[in-house]
């Protein structure tokens, strides 16, 4: 049986901080700003990423301007990964709703 890097190709995230391989990438939305933007990022660490793609192959993974995301807002008071931790019924703080990290910040690992 083959194993899994040999029956897909594997894609690297080309942050340093993350560096992990993956199959495919996640397609985020951030609904936080006036116009929402999607994007695609790692699976491990919500990086923003470019990838182009000719003939159904990835032929580049490469950093976005601005789209590492390795630490929370300076004026964040909870840290990452607050809302992933909080009760299902528990109010989300008003900061949170306009944060640019809420999508990273939600997801539970």
């Amino acid at each position: 049986m083959k194993s899994l890097s040999q029956r897909f190709e594997l894609i690297f995230c080309p942050y340093e901080n993350c560096g992990r391989g993956f199959v495919k990438p996640l397609l985020l939305t951030n609904p936080s700003g006036v116009v929402r933007e999607t994007y695609y990022a790692c699976p491990h660490c919500q990086s923003k990423l470019d990838i182009r793609v000719e003939n159904l192959h990835v032929t580049h993974v490469g950093k976005c301007e601005g789209g590492e995301s390795t630490s929370t807002p300076v004026s964040c008071p909870y840290s990452l990964g607050y809302l992933s931790a909080l009760q299902e019924n528990a109010p989300i703080p008003d900061e949170c709703l306009t944060c640019p990290k809420i999508m990273r910040c939600s997801i539970k690992e």
